[in-house]
């Protein structure tokens, strides 16, 4: 039995008051924590998971189900 595909009109959306309030988190810390620790400081598992949330909630993704 194939798997069954979502479309696009199912992905769910995560509303705006927290997608917006995410994306300037992230992008006043990226350049602040560059500047002050270096981009070796991105490696870290905590940052990275800073990068993947926003690509979550950019995308609609259930990884954050």
């Amino acid at each position: 039995m194939a798997a069954k595909q979502r479309s696009k009109a199912q992905i769910p959306k995560y509303p705006l008051w927290i997608t917006l309030p995410y994306t300037l988190f992230v992008a006043v810390l990226t350049p602040v924590y560059w500047l002050r620790y270096g981009p070796g400081n991105f490696l870290w598992f905590s940052d990275i998971a800073l990068f993947a949330v926003l690509i979550a909630l950019w995308t609609g993704s259930r990884l954050l189900y």
